[in-house]
């Protein structure tokens, strides 16, 4: 009988580990594009996959994700964030908003980390990130020509595709490629094939200018910093590439200036609106006005709850006569955190991403001859969480899926070295 029980037991646990595997994919697809395309799936998804979770922890008996000192701090701002829900403007609107990214964001955490625990998982993974950069980049491309045939002009770069209900801001699109590059960029160095490889580096060719013709400033900063952090992490060959990298990004940017007139002229915005970064000062002052307003437990959580003097929400009706300035956010994503959550928050939050940023450290400096995917990890955490961040509010759920790969990634490298 035990033999039977051990066989029916193995079998319950590939099935679960299955259908983990493939709500997690589902999971990071949606969080991903923002597809919105089969809504309801989307909504349920994340506690289907949480399902998953639960089941695949209890029969696997392996709670090591749960006890690692970077779930610590992620469990620690959930806490801090519901707690903090009697004090929001409006605790109805920050209780959804906080099921929808925060709780979410937990379950991603988790997920990844089981999706990145050992070297096949991660393989599988990272074909996921390279099928959904086709994707976006596909989609930006078809957008991007679609509307230069009909209005016969150079426009920002973005998917918007009616039909699959599929439409990324153009800085939020420049941000998920330059999430997405250095996964791909990492599994082209470490797998060989020269079929592969070239159809690989043609898609970072195509991602690269992707970025470049979304006119994402942001976007451009963040791709810089992930081609001098690759290097400058990377092994001493790798950094003679330094020197003809940043020629060939000096050609790319040359060519563009005269070949793209939308180019020019976003450098040109650039050097005549340098003191206020593209009006983002007076974004960023608005915010801290409102942050004065409520330092310690901030006003709320959710896009919704914006500030104009006073706190309101976003909704049809005052759509259109809300300013500008307000309804785009804080455009800084430590602001954010501050206006919505204030101080305690605030402070969870930055424990949880200086653990992260520490723990990457360590395992670099620890790691020899470390993994290309830790050069992935520590480029994201660099250009996006750090770089792109400051001008840009970065999804909460992108820095769990990144941090949560990590952490499985780590348990993978430990096996390795033991």
């Amino acid at each position: 009988m035990k033999i039977r029980d051990t066989v029916y037991q193995q079998k319950l646990f590939n099935i679960i580990e299955i259908l983990l595997k493939y709500s997690t994919y589902m999971f990071v697809f949606y969080i991903l594009t923002a597809i919105r395309k089969g809504g309801d799936l989307r909504q349920f998804v994340p506690y289907i996959t949480f399902v998953f979770i639960a089941l695949y922890l209890i029969i696997k008996k392996d709670f090591a994700v749960l006890k690692s000192h970077l779930f610590y701090a992620l469990l620690g701002y959930m806490l801090v964030s519901y707690l903090l829900l009697p004090f929001s403007f409006d605790p109805s609107v920050s209780i959804k908003a906080l099921n929808r990214e925060i709780l979410t964001g937990t379950f991603l955490f988790v997920a990844m980390h089981l999706q990145a625990n050992s070297d096949r998982k991660i393989d599988s993974v990272t074909v996921v990130f390279i099928v959904i950069l086709i994707l976006i980049v596909s989609c930006g491309y078809f957008t991007f020509f679609h509307h230069y045939f009909k209005k016969g002009i150079w426009p920002h770069m973005f998917p918007e595709i009616d039909g699959l209900k599929f439409f990324l801001y153009h800085n939020r699109f420049a941000m998920t490629i330059n999430l997405l590059l250095p996964f791909v960029i990492s599994y082209m160095i470490s797998h060989r094939g020269k079929k592969g490889r070239y159809f690989l580096g043609l898609m970072i060719v195509l991602s690269i200018f992707a970025v470049v013709l979304s006119l994402s400033r942001g976007g451009w900063a963040s791709l810089a910093v992930t081609t001098v952090v690759w290097v400058f992490f990377s092994k001493k060959n790798l950094k003679k590439l330094l020197f003809p990298l940043a020629i060939g990004i000096i050609v790319l940017y040359s060519v563009l200036w005269f070949a793209a007139p939308s180019v020019q002229k976003r450098i040109d915005q650039s050097t005549t609106q340098i003191k206020t970064l593209n009006e983002r000062t007076d974004i960023w002052l608005n915010a801290l006005s409102a942050i004065n307003h409520s330092p310690v437990v901030g006003w709320g959580y959710g896009d919704s709850i914006v500030w104009d003097s006073a706190p309101f929400l976003l909704n049809e009706l005052n759509w259109k006569s809300t300013p500008k300035k307000v309804k785009i956010g804080s455009h800084n994503t430590l602001l954010h955190v501050l206006f919505h959550q204030g101080i305690i928050g605030f402070t969870v939050f930055i424990y949880f991403v200086t653990t992260g940023l520490v723990l990457i450290l360590k395992e670099m400096k620890r790691s020899h001859n470390s993994s290309p995917m830790l050069y992935a990890i520590v480029c994201v955490f660099f250009s996006v969480v750090i770089v792109h961040s400051s001008v840009e509010t970065v999804p909460f759920q992108f820095i769990c899926m990144v941090l949560g790969f990590f952490s499985g990634l780590r348990e993978t490298l430990k096996v390795e070295h033991s």
